[in-house]
């Protein structure tokens, strides 16, 4: 393996994915092949993986999956492009802020669900919305997984007197 070698969980897998996905894809400036090739070693990386995760307190642990590579990368495909949305690793939940309201049927259609409590989309690779009814904050959350910013939305903030 070339691209997914050092993942050790799925959590690896999906953080290495998105990085891969920025860099390689055509419409992003990449090769077609580099790309094909990629996303064979994903397919494959992800479902070696996909019942190891990573604990908040960075302990590995096992639980059964039922999400597909398949999913996860057409979640990903469906957002990334999009113009004024940051997209949001967060462990290994998607999270989407920014100018939402514009592309809110897109989103739905990827599998995103809404938080109304942080006001952002998310994508867990479940398709019914999480009962827990944590009372974390978005910023502990971050704090607890770790979040890397996936896409920065090219949004222009314009500051009032």
């Amino acid at each position: 393996m070339k691209y997914f070698k050092d993942c050790k969980t799925l959590e690896d897998v999906k953080k290495t994915f998105k990085e891969l996905v920025k860099r390689l894809h055509p419409d992003n400036g990449g090769n077609q092949e580099d790309f094909k090739n990629m996303m064979n070693e994903y397919q494959t990386a992800f479902n070696n993986l996909k019942d190891i995760h990573v604990s908040s307190t960075g302990e590995t642990y096992r639980k059964q999956t039922t999400e597909t590579p398949e999913e996860f990368a057409s979640a990903v495909d469906a957002v990334i492009n999009i113009d004024g949305i940051d997209v949001i690793l967060v462990g290994s939940w998607i999270w989407l802020d920014g100018n939402t309201y514009n592309h809110k049927d897109v989103i739905k259609s990827a599998g995103y669900l809404w938080s109304s409590k942080h006001k952002k989309w998310y994508y867990n690779g479940d398709k019914t919305k999480s009962r827990k009814h944590g009372k974390k904050t978005f910023q502990e959350i971050e704090i607890a997984y770790g979040a890397e910013i996936i896409k920065k939305s090219s949004r222009i903030m314009i500051e009032t007197a």
